[in-house]
């Protein structure tokens, strides 16, 4: 079960919504795509991850509250609802280069990316972090030109060391040596972490810095500098349009 918290501050003159294409990968083999957005309703079918589907919308607006677990997500074809943990969110537009700040939104900073939907739902998004990193999610506010946003997270030191094991095929020793490695290098398998963050606009340039960091059961090596995520260091959104 995760749980997810990261404070962050956007800070922007505008806030203007657009419409821009949202779509969702699907994690496994076989993910159950329900006929409402309930675990106990009718399982229609089990979905191909080979395909990308488009997204309708989202059965969340969060408000102040913290997201546990996942969301539903309401899919346009096939229809029906897919619950946000077996899924990742993909977004066509990338506004590293724009100067105005459109709703949807994902900003890259290099090593992990930030995607903004218009249901108050964000998600933080890594290829870097392994895979269970892969799309964490949370929610964000609009406040006085600015946006406040929430994420926070329990899950497992093992999580590279893993990945590892699986694309060599040698799961069962691989596995039993992994947790004894995530021992000696952080003292615990399992993590819970806080992250405080700013974002700033400044026309094309936006840059993120971790204003807070936390973490709690980990007894040696800081888990979340493994990460990349450093207190103070200034991550800048890279614009590729020349």
């Amino acid at each position: 079960m995760k749980l997810l918290q990261i404070i962050f501050i956007f800070l922007s003159s505008n806030l203007i919504y657009a419409e821009n294409s949202i779509s969702a990968t699907i994690r496994n083999d076989k993910v159950p795509l329900f006929s409402k957005p309930n675990f106990n309703s009718i399982i229609l079918k089990y979905l191909d991850n080979s395909i990308n589907y488009r997204i309708l919308h989202l059965n969340e607006n969060t408000g102040n509250q913290t997201i546990q677990n996942g969301i539903w997500i309401n899919l346009s074809e096939p229809k029906g609802w897919v619950f946000s943990q077996y899924i990742n969110i993909e977004l066509e537009n990338e506004q590293n280069c724009s100067e105005k700040f459109t709703l949807p939104a994902k900003f890259n900073f290099g090593s992990f990316d930030i995607i903004l939907l218009n249901e108050n739902v964000l998600f933080l998004s890594s290829f870097e972090l392994g895979s269970s990193f892969n799309q964490q999610i949370g929610y964000w506010n609009w406040n006085n030109n600015s946006i406040e946003g929430k994420i926070s997270f329990n899950d497992s030191t093992l999580v590279d060391c893993l990945n590892i094991c699986y694309e060599n095929e040698n799961i069962s020793s691989c596995k039993k040596n992994c947790k004894e490695e995530t021992k000696n290098e952080f003292g615990k398998t399992k993590v819970t972490a806080n992250l405080n963050f700013l974002i700033e606009f400044n026309k094309k340039n936006k840059t993120l810095k971790f204003k807070d960091i936390k973490e709690s059961n980990i007894t040696k090596k800081s888990y979340l500098q493994y990460l990349g995520f450093e207190k103070n260091k200034i991550y800048k959104a890279e614009c590729l349009d020349i």
